[in-house]
């Protein structure tokens, strides 16, 4: 049996070793893959691979259409959150690559979304996160996420984090929130408008996720995710 190394196990020993040895900082922006792949002789494919690995075991964070980066820690993964589903693995059993595009962050502070706010315990005048994401299946839209969280329980929440880090997890590593989530599912036909949104999909169902993440018998967070086309098929 061959004991040889392979080139992409080569190429990620050693990308640890250079940023376990602080000969690649914090934040600090990766070779291209095209670049990366003529650095360790191998081909586009596996340095995909490789950097993948990276992304999945914390060592580096992806900006889609910018690059890779050295990550600032070590954030546990989406999968390690009782009762929360995996949207990645999900897409991925679809045979997809998957990705997550933050769309919007902002603060709420003029009380409205009152319906969040009773299912979170709030009063009209405390502030409130609002986070937005989209979804996609290789290049197709296939979900949107919306994320509600109290300021007063997430403070000093920044938009760098989230460019940098999933949500969940974000919370989990800065603010040792460790959340169990239940989740209420239902489905219906899509809307016009959610046809015209999602035009890349086929198929009409919509599933509705609606989830409550609880921390010490308090609700503390709520989301609301909406997905369509075949992931539908992989929830579980």
């Amino acid at each position: 049996m061959s004991n040889e190394i392979p080139l992409y196990q080569n190429m990620i020993n050693d990308l640890i070793h250079k940023i376990e040895g602080g000969k690649l900082h914090q934040d600090a922006k990766l070779p291209s893959e095209a670049d990366l792949g003529d650095s360790y002789n191998v081909s586009r494919i596996t340095v995909r691979r490789a950097l993948a690995e990276l992304v999945d075991r914390g060592y580096i964070y992806k900006r889609h259409g910018i690059g890779s980066f050295v990550a600032r820690e070590s954030i546990p993964k989406t999968n390690d959150i009782p009762g929360m589903i995996n949207l990645e693995k999900v897409i991925r059993a679809t045979n997809a690559e998957p990705r997550v595009e933050l769309k919007d962050f902002q603060l709420i502070v003029n009380g409205s979304e009152p319906v969040v706010r009773s299912n979170l315990g709030l009063n009209s005048d405390d502030y409130l996160y609002a986070i937005d994401y989209q979804i996609f299946a290789d290049n197709n839209l296939v979900g949107l996420v919306h994320w509600y969280l109290p300021y007063v329980q997430f403070p000093n929440l920044y938009l760098s984090e989230l460019e940098r880090h999933q949500l969940l997890p974000l919370l989990v590593s800065k603010y040792e929130f460790k959340p169990e989530f239940q989740t209420h599912r239902s489905s219906d036909l899509a809307t016009r408008a959610e046809k015209r949104m999602f035009s890349s999909v086929s198929g009409n169902v919509m599933v509705h996720l609606r989830l409550t993440g609880t921390a010490q018998g308090n609700s503390l967070i709520y989301g609301e995710i909406t997905l369509t086309g075949q992931v539908t098929m992989y929830l579980y």
